[in-house]
Formats: C-alpha cells, sequence, structure tokens
C-alpha cells in the first residue's frame, strides 16, 4: 500500500485522468462542451473558498479521499442556459461528483494503487470550507470563459486509535 509521500507521486502520473474525467462529467451534467486550460496541479490541500462548494468522501479498508467541486456565482450562469436555484445547483454538483468517483472507479489505473472507495454521504457549504493538509489534485474544467474546480485528494486510512 503507498504510504502518504507515494500518494503525491501518484496523483502527479494520473492528471490526465483527472481532467479527462471532469471533462466528461461536467459535459454530461451540463449538457455543454468543456475543456482544460491548464494541466491539474497536485497540491498539499484542496482550495476551500469559492461560492458554493459540494463534498463528496469515499473509502474502503486502505484509503480514505475527499473529492470537492466549487463555483464562483459569476461562473455559474456560464454552465446553464437558465437561472438555477441554489437547491438545483447543489443537485448538479452531487451528480457531477457521483458520475466523477464512478468513472475513477472505472479506471484500472486508478484502482490498481488505490482500490474502489465507496461513497459516503454528500456535504454542502457556502462561501468556505476547510480542507485537511491532505494530497490532491484539483485543476478547473471550462465552459467558455466560466469554470467549475474539481479537487480530489487521498491519503492512506486511518486506524481506528491512530493519529
Amino acid at each position: 500500500m503507498p504510504d502518504i509521500n507515494e500518494v503525491k507521486d501518484i496523483l502527479e502520473t494520473m492528471s490526465d485522468i483527472f481532467s479527462r474525467t471532469g471533462r466528461v462529467c461536467v459535459d454530461s451534467v451540463c449538457q455543454c462542451s468543456s475543456e482544460t486550460k491548464d494541466r491539474w496541479a497536485v497540491v498539499p490541500r484542496l482550495q476551500g473558498t469559492f461560492d458554493y462548494i459540494f463534498t463528496l468522501g469515499n473509502a474502503n479498508s486502505k484509503f480514505q479521499s475527499l473529492l470537492a467541486v466549487g463555483i464562483q456565482s459569476s461562473s455559474i450562469q456560464g454552465f446553464f442556459q437558465e437561472t438555477v436555484s441554489d437547491e438545483m445547483l447543489m443537485d448538479v454538483f452531487g451528480e457531477i461528483a457521483n458520475q466523477f468517483c464512478g468513472l475513477l472507479m472505472d479506471s484500472r489505473e486508478f484502482t490498481g494503487k488505490f482500490g474502489v472507495l465507496v461513497q459516503s454521504l454528500p456535504q454542502y457549504s457556502i462561501t468556505q470550507a476547510y480542507f485537511p493538509k491532505v494530497w490532491g489534485i484539483e485543476g478547473k474544467t471550462w465552459c467558455g470563459n466560466s469554470w467549475i474546480s474539481i479537487g480530489y485528494a487521498i491519503r492512506p486510512a486511518l486506524l481506528p486509535g491512530s493519529r
């Protein structure tokens, strides 16, 4: 099982998988033709300052992960043809997150390193979320001049009673 430092190296080799998965999910849910303008970056902590944030935890006996989807209010209209309520936006983010995690589980490269992770209950935040210091990968998926941020952090699972 990879340790916390090896996780960083593994994520760096999977940048294309994550960015491609983000585009597929955004295109499917938002009915747009998105693009990636910059390579997704490995970061020591996911960014958590967005007007709207959706998170979805995943775990198995060896790893714990967190998917975060964020958007600024100014980007919302670039992804939708009509006005969307906060509730609808959270449903859209939930669908992007579910698809994203599901598609990762279809990636043999991902599951070969981390196994199959099971999703937990989603959580929503407005304005800011604080994420733990855990290696992750994040990037923006663009539709015109608007973007959605997607980040995925993963670490070895903590055993009961450990820190």
